[in-house]
């Protein structure tokens, strides 16, 4: 039977390879880039708020145990100085060299441009700052954690999500981060997604959104503070 445990460092090859599969099918000209982005940094970094759910012995389909992910920060800021200064010269230089920092992130993931698409996506690896949303100062003071959660197909609406979140939010208020709020990103069009985020509490960023992007926040309590135990 699937269950939620703390990453170990034998999970790696098993996140790196469901951050690829659960990506949106235009983005897999560049699956190799994805993981350096949305995955690896944040194992390597912040491994103490890596949850996994396993599935109790290989999962059938894909041969796995690892059968999803939550991972994140409470401390965007941190993280950001953190992933610049001790993150990207550990890049493999075939990852590193994909674009310059100063390249426009101007592609959509729906344009069907591989090239331009991985230009972009090699602009955001190399710009850890675009995550401080620096255009909207008083953001990540409101919303300071943030997370990403994938979980395969087969094991997708079963709960395992609720149960994810749930654990990273226990993580966060047994180190007593003071977190206020969380965000996280998702493509506009994952109706899916949206739903469930919205059953988990967040709600929609409408300024710092677009028709591709959703940027979903939630308020919290101080995480560690009187009553937090109460937000789930």
């Amino acid at each position: 039977m699937a269950f939620i445990r703390e990453y170990q460092e034998g999970d790696f090859d098993d996140i790196v390879e469901i951050c690829k599969l659960t990506a949106h099918p235009s983005t897999h000209s560049s699956a190799d880039i994805l993981p350096y982005i949305y995955a690896i940094p944040y194992i390597r970094l912040e491994p103490i708020h890596a949850f996994v759910l396993d599935a109790g012995s290989s999962d059938s389909s894909s041969g796995r145990r690892v059968v999803g992910y939550i991972i994140g920060t409470p401390d965007t800021n941190t993280f950001a100085e953190r992933y610049k200064e001790a993150y990207l010269p550990t890049l493999p230089p075939a990852i590193a060299n994909t674009t310059t920092a100063d390249t426009p992130a101007t592609a959509q993931a729906d344009d069907g441009d591989g090239d331009e698409l991985r230009r972009m996506f090699g602009r955001i690896l190399l710009n850890p700052e675009d995550m401080l949303h620096p255009a909207t100062p008083d953001f990540i003071p409101c919303y300071p954690a943030h997370l990403h959660i994938n979980i395969l197909p087969g094991f997708q609406s079963k709960g395992f999500g609720g149960k994810l979140m749930e654990r990273f939010l226990r993580g966060l208020r047994a180190r007593e981060t003071g977190v206020c709020g969380l965000h996280l990103g998702m493509r506009r069009d994952n109706v899916a997604a949206g739903r469930f985020y919205e059953r988990c509490g967040f709600r929609l960023h409408e300024e710092l959104s677009d028709e591709h992007t959703a940027l979903m926040v939630k308020g919290l309590e101080e995480v560690g503070g009187e009553g937090a135990k109460n937000q789930w």
